[in-house]
């Protein structure tokens, strides 16, 4: 398999020609391409990075545009079903089913060989999303948040009663139902849990309104009052409503209150809130399910920690996979000569000195690419070649280099 893939502060895909990356978290000019899966911030801040082309739905950029207004140039909008090309790559997008605007994508390289990165996924259907459907590759990179037994989440039409029972009751005993969650998705998904099965006016955070207003604009009825309105105020006083909060937002002062905590951790949740489990995120059953349905040769979980490990043991064992976190995937440049071995040598550099402005010796950089099997000559030729090309200046002495 000439398919390559690494974590690099992000899923890092190479092929013989063409590089790129999956949800960076960190610039590096190295890559040219990156791909966004969502809104949430651990994944879509690769938005804001300088790449010459970076793709994502628009529901992404505007629920992102909620915290942060400042995108920058090189977006390419996609939508579930599109295909395009970058580079050798030909990128596939689908339905994700996490929250609005989620896609996974299927990358598939200029030898046939696939790989699905599937960013954070749901696989059950939700009263704002389609669930996930499993697409056939050779690697299959999934989330792993939570990738462990221990979390098999109800379902929706049990959550759908326990919240609104749970809310019905806080009011009863004189007392404003508050659900602090994530203020995508799970939000969204309270507030049309609460209009469906009830009549209780739902009042949300300012920045759980803004997000609303884009799953408005995108078809779908929420109805809340925000929490600076003076009917808010008004409802508030009187107990006669519910609150939605951020997970850490402050509850206002003088309202008398229930809490609860709406996410998959809640499972174990113990601080005193009543626990609604819900989540966006596929329970470990769906995870198995979506995997043994890609038919992968190989999984590479991420985002788990040690639920990641857990998770691969359970596909060696259960689907007979080889499967291991994508931590322990190291990828490896093969042997070239000539120009090919410069272009590896050039683009070691480049991650090696990722961080724009700021001053590397020439010392250091070598030590890093020793490391990596490349001589003293070739290091100094391929720093020779990115000034030459302009992705890197000397600066004031000929032994210290920095990114433009």
């Amino acid at each position: 398999m000439t398919l390559k893939v690494r974590w690099n502060r992000g899923v890092e895909v190479e092929s013989s020609e063409s590089i790129l990356i999956l949800d960076p978290t960190v610039y590096d000019p190295s890559y040219e391409y990156a791909l966004i899966t969502h809104a949430h911030s651990d994944h879509s801040k690769g938005l804001y990075y300088p790449f010459s082309i970076k793709c994502s739905t628009e529901e992404t950029v505007r629920l992102a545009e909620v915290y942060r207004s400042t995108m920058g140039e090189g977006w390419r909008r996609v939508r579930c079903g599109d295909r395009f090309r970058l580079g050798e790559f030909e990128v596939r997008v689908h339905n994700a089913g996490h929250v609005l605007g989620s896609v996974y994508y299927e990358v598939v390289s200029g030898n046939g060989e696939t790989l699905v990165y599937t960013g954070d996924l749901n696989t059950v259907k939700t009263l704002t999303m389609e669930a996930a459907k499993p697409t056939s590759c050779d690697v299959l990179v999934i989330d792993a948040t939570f990738g462990s037994p221990a979390f098999i989440f109800p379902s929706r039409e049990e959550l759908s009663v326990e919240v609104s029972k749970w809310s019905i009751d806080s009011l009863r005993e004189g007392k404003v139902p508050v659900f602090q969650t994530d203020s995508i998705g799970n939000a969204q998904e309270i507030i049309s849990m609460l209009n469906t099965m009830t009549n209780i006016p739902v009042v949300t955070h300012p920045r759980i309104s803004g997000v609303n207003k884009v799953y408005e604009s995108s078809g779908h009825r929420l109805e809340y009052i925000d929490l600076r309105s003076a009917d808010a105020s008004e409802l508030l006083s009187r107990r006669a409503c519910t609150l939605i909060l951020p997970k850490r937002g402050r509850l206002p002062s003088g309202v008398k209150a229930n809490l609860a905590l709406a996410s998959g951790w809640a499972l174990y949740l113990k601080d005193g809130r009543k626990p609604i489990p819900l989540s966006d995120h596929a329970d470990f059953n769906g995870l198995l399910e979506f995997i043994e349905g890609c038919k992968p040769k190989l999984v590479l979980t991420f985002h788990g920690g040690r639920r990641g490990r857990v998770l691969a043991e359970y596909v060696k064992k259960r689907l007979g996979v080889e499967a291991r976190p994508i931590e322990f995937c190291e990828s490896v440049f093969p042997e070239t000569k000539g120009k090919d071995r410069l272009r590896a040598c050039e683009k070691e550099v480049l991650r090696t000195v990722r961080i724009r402005g700021f001053l590397y010796k020439f010392r250091w950089i070598y030590q890093n690419l020793k490391a990596k099997g490349f001589s003293k000559s070739e290091v100094e030729r391929a720093l020779e070649s990115l000034v030459d090309t302009g992705k890197l200046e000397v600066h004031g002495r000929e032994d210290v280099f920095k990114v433009k």
